[in-house]
């Protein structure tokens, strides 16, 4: 995939740790690594992947679904809308992973935690110092897709039991991995988090036949995914479209409008006392001071100053393909609606989830290439787990898994 200008990073680097680190596991053992690696380049075209417009409407197979437990014994179970945006298997989940001190030393020589050497040149003098603050953080940032996720519970404080849906061990991993004995199993603080404890506020449970009901998070037990079952079929639909940047780069994905909008059935409140449903608008183009709307019935409305179309406000993109994308209205210049392909609706299903720990061929700037298991910055070893770069003035979420 194709992103000029890409500018990567990485959840988790753990801060004030002097090497770059990776490590390598084969038949042979493992191997500790700090040398300089050359930079990675992602080619091709400079576009999202964008499928064909056609194709059977496959909204259900592509939407979360659950079992919710609630602390008062209830059991609910239908479509999810996860906080206001996350509503499908495509869309991320933010956690706060855990970060055990042991994660970093094993990877300093000799086992101990080097201090980095801080320099300071004045006037003709130069003092230089060992930085002896060497702590570490309890947690970092950290994304996974919903649809790796089999079971999600809430335990005592702020930490919450993610369980993966290959669950227990993935066959054939190294020693090396004893960092994270049971890949399946993952406890994750739910502070600071936006979808996970009071920041989330409440879940929305869509039980068949029955009106949509609102779960707090201070009620919620445990929530089990699967998928959904033959014949469910949800009440609306997300909005999926294509996005252009101001340099022409086109995005394509399911959309979540400023934490407001996100499925054809929620409205736009264009002033006046004139309301739209988001599944009537055809296309929006970015005006001076406002948004031009093109109706599906063939209408244009200019409209000024509506809240969901301030400079400053997200419009995110999730491809099942690729990852998330997020970028600010004062970076678009339109957005077209359409249903998502084939290809896409495939990709987004629940079945298409899968997961393993990272594998790969490093290659040094002096040549050598070194293959094996990967553990990317003390943190990340699974494909589930998220790259996040910038391209321009939008930022990249992209699974590790779809890095070739």
């Amino acid at each position: 995939m194709v992103f000029p200008g890409f500018r990567a990073g990485s959840f988790g680097a753990a801060p004030r740790v002097p090497q770059k680190m990776r490590r390598l596991s084969g038949p042979a053992g493992s191997l500790v690594l700090f040398v300089p690696l050359l930079p990675v380049l992602l080619v091709g075209g400079g576009c999202w992947p964008l499928s064909a417009q056609a194709g059977p409407d496959e909204e259900a197979s592509s939407r979360l679904w659950g079992r919710v437990h609630t602390v008062r014994g209830e059991v609910l179970e239908g479509f999810l809308r996860w906080g206001r945006t996350k509503t499908h298997w495509a869309d991320l989940l933010w956690v706060r992973k855990r970060l055990a001190e042991v994660a970093v030393v094993d990877w300093t020589p000799g086992g101990e935690l080097v201090p980095p050497q801080r320099v300071v040149e004045y006037g003709g003098y130069r003092v230089t110092w060992d930085e002896e603050d060497l702590t570490l953080p309890e947690t970092t940032e950290a994304g996974l897709r919903f649809g790796h996720v089999a079971a999600l519970r809430v335990l005592e404080g702020d930490s919450v039991r993610l369980e993966l849906r290959w669950g227990g061990r993935v066959g054939g991993e190294p020693e090396a991995w004893r960092l994270e004995p049971v890949p399946g199993v993952q406890v994750v603080a739910s502070r600071g988090s936006p979808d996970l404890g009071p920041a989330l506020r409440q879940i929305w449970v869509e039980v068949p036949g029955k009106r949509p009901v609102a779960v707090p998070w201070r009620d919620l037990r445990e929530v089990e995914f699967f998928r959904a079952p033959e014949g469910a079929a949800p009440a609306g639909s997300r909005l999926f479209g294509t996005v252009e940047d101001r340099q022409g780069r086109t995005y394509s994905g399911y959309l979540a409008w400023s934490d407001r909008q996100v499925m054809e059935t929620d409205t736009l409140n264009l002033g006046r006392g004139r309301r739209v449903r988001m599944g009537e608008v055809a296309a929006f183009r970015r005006r001076p001071g406002g948004v031009e709307l093109t109706l599906r019935s063939g209408e244009v409305v200019e409209a000024r100053y509506l809240p969901e179309f301030g400079s400053a406000n997200l419009l995110r993109v999730s491809d099942p393909a690729l990852g998330v994308l997020e970028i600010r209205w004062g970076e678009v210049t339109s957005v077209r609606l359409h249903p998502p392909g084939p290809a896409v609706s495939a990709l987004g299903k629940w079945e298409s989830f899968t997961g393993k720990l990272l594998s790969g061929t490093v290659v040094t700037s002096t040549g050598e290439e070194l293959s094996g298991w990967v553990l990317w910055d003390a943190d990340e070893g699974g494909s589930w787990e998220i790259l996040d770069g910038r391209q321009g003035g939008a930022r990249l979420y992209v699974e590790m898994g779809q890095v070739a």
